[in-house]
């Protein structure tokens, strides 16, 4: 996959592809501002979409923004829990779920 648009990350992103829907919870560590983030929320995204996932099947959370995007309380456990459910509209299609910054979840 080529884009012209940010530097291709491809042992990282190819380490998420060799492990895609085998089940099991990705988590991705690093030093801070090394683009952990961006794997995710473009990278990956734009690798999941080219292969022909739907944009509502990849649930982003960024639990480290401080905004009014979200219409429920983004640090409650409860709540988060609740928007994820609610975005996922079937049984039998996979959904991507990111979570960034999730250490600031209670």
């Amino acid at each position: 996959m080529s884009n012209d648009k940010y530097i291709q990350r491809d042992s990282y992103l190819n380490k998420l592809i060799l492990r895609k829907d085998n089940g099991e919870v990705k988590i991705i560590t690093g030093p801070r501002r090394c683009g952990k983030s961006w794997l995710l929320s473009h990278i990956y995204r734009d690798y999941l979409t080219a292969q022909g996932v739907p944009s509502e099947n990849i649930i982003a959370l960024d639990f480290d923004k401080d905004d009014d995007k979200y219409d429920f309380d983004i640090l409650d456990p409860k709540a988060v829990k609740n928007h994820i459910y609610s975005q996922i509209k079937s049984d039998t299609e996979n959904y991507y779920i990111f979570l960034d910054e999730i250490q600031e979840l209670e």
